[in-house]
């Protein structure tokens, strides 16, 4: 019987080990800031700085200036992205197929 007590008390130890310890919410606001210094530092690459400041804003979302901030920049990927869509469909209606393809790459694949 002290076999069968050592295995559960072993099962007990080893299961509580195996339990991550919860971040501090300290921890994701730095997380948030991160994420929001790595944006700035993206440079022309808006689908990035997008994708950066918009998982700042979840892990902080009372933090106004990250929601704010993914919000400008979808709104600007989104018109960057619409223009170029009809600048391929105009070359493509022109019959400029080699600019009309390489202007369509041009289109971020960002889906949010």
């Amino acid at each position: 019987m002290r076999l069968g007590h050592s295995i559960c008390i072993f099962c007990l130890l080893a299961s509580g080990t195996a339990i991550p310890a919860q971040e501090p919410a300290g921890n994701t606001k730095q997380q948030a800031k991160e994420l929001a210094d790595k944006a700035k530092g993206e440079g022309s690459d808006r689908a990035k700085q997008v994708q950066d400041y918009c998982s700042a804003a979840q892990l902080e979302p009372k933090e106004k200036k990250y929601t704010d901030a993914c919000n400008s920049y979808r709104a600007g990927l989104i018109n960057d992205d619409s223009a170029w869509l009809a600048s391929a469909i105009a070359l493509y209606k022109g019959h400029d197929l080699d600019k009309a393809e390489s202007t369509a790459k041009l289109v971020s694949s960002y889906d949010q």
